[in-house]
């Protein structure tokens, strides 16, 4: 005997066969050409079916493996209303293989399918269609720019104008922020996320960290944003902490220090100094020293933030680790 949930099963199952069905038909219809030619197409929800036969193996069989930090990336893109669709081309052979963006279907399927703001919107994408397959291994094979690169750009008519220890305590927050961790060792962040970051904290950033010169070698990831954190808290204590650092690097007359052949600096550089000549020291002497060693400030700034809390009696938990 066949049940009512039995037969709304089936019916559902015969439903998304004829779906596969036509977006097939869709595709090769619209997708598929001998003769190169660039081309928009704006998805909808209606479109879910398309959608997911163009991240199908059937077409996507010659693609690079999917990361889940790439869609999520792109999913935030949608979802955040910063979608360029010249941006990125995705391309399609004359036999009907996508050459590239996968990740962008997987994250258009998930933000069309769990999004309350993809209700009734569109998603346009440029494709280039009737592509030689043989330029498949020069797609998507340039140097990206890298966040540093990126906060230069000129975007929407305004200069984003930040300097060096600005820059790196907007990248490091916004590792934060996105990934849960300043950090984090992969984990992909948009512009538009970076920018947020700015804004929020603009005032702040402008304050404590603008018109700021500091000794050759200064650590302007940890001590830059262990202050940045602090400033949250307490901003009057994070700018007269910068305001000694600068102080003294400003003095004149002082003496050398006891970590190089340069003058004394606050004592935060100076630790900084120490236990970076103290790394260097054990890589030298294993014989593995090399100009990607070395001792990075994410090492540093635990031992940072120590220090801050005992010398300022301030709470550890303002900092992330």
């Amino acid at each position: 005997m066949i049940t009512k949930s039995k037969t709304k099963t089936i019916n559902s199952s015969i439903q998304s066969d004829r779906d596969k069905i036509k977006a097939k038909i869709q595709f090769r219809k619209e997708f598929v050409k001998q003769v190169f030619e660039p081309k928009m197409y704006s998805f909808s929800e209606k479109d879910l079916p398309l959608i997911e036969y163009l991240s199908s193996e059937e077409v996507n069989s010659n693609n690079r493996g999917k990361t889940d930090d790439n869609i999520r990336r792109l999913y935030r893109c949608l979802e955040a209303d910063q979608w360029y669709p010249t941006a990125n081309v995705l391309e399609i052979s004359r036999e009907g293989v996508l050459l590239n963006g996968q990740h962008t279907f997987d994250a258009m399927n998930q933000w069309f399918r769990t999004s309350k703001k993809a209700k009734g919107k569109k998603v346009s994408v440029v494709f280039f269609i009737g592509v030689d397959p043989n330029s498949m291994p020069y797609i998507d094979t340039a140097k990206k720019r890298s966040p540093h690169q990126n906060l230069k750009i000129k975007h929407k008519g305004t200069h984003i104008s930040l300097n060096s220890i600005q820059k790196e305590i907007v990248i490091t927050e916004g590792k934060r922020t996105i990934h849960g961790s300043p950090f984090a060792k992969s984990g992909h962040v948009n512009f538009f996320e970076y920018e947020n970051v700015i804004k929020k904290h603009s005032s702040m950033l402008t304050k404590i960290f603008s018109d700021r010169t500091f000794c050759s070698g200064f650590p302007k990831k940890a001590i830059g944003y262990a202050l940045f954190c602090l400033a949250k808290e307490d901003e009057e204590l994070a700018e007269s902490i910068m305001d000694e650092i600068c102080k003294v690097h400003n003095t004149k007359g002082r003496k050398k220090s006891r970590f190089g052949n340069f003058p004394e600096e606050h004592t935060l550089v100076e630790l900084f100094r120490e236990e970076k000549l103290l790394k260097m020291s054990v890589l030298n002497d294993n014989g593995v020293c090399n100009h990607r060693d070395g001792y990075r400030q994410e090492e540093f700034y635990p031992l940072l933030v120590d220090k801050i809390v005992e010398t300022y009696e301030v709470e550890q938990s303002i900092f992330p680790l």
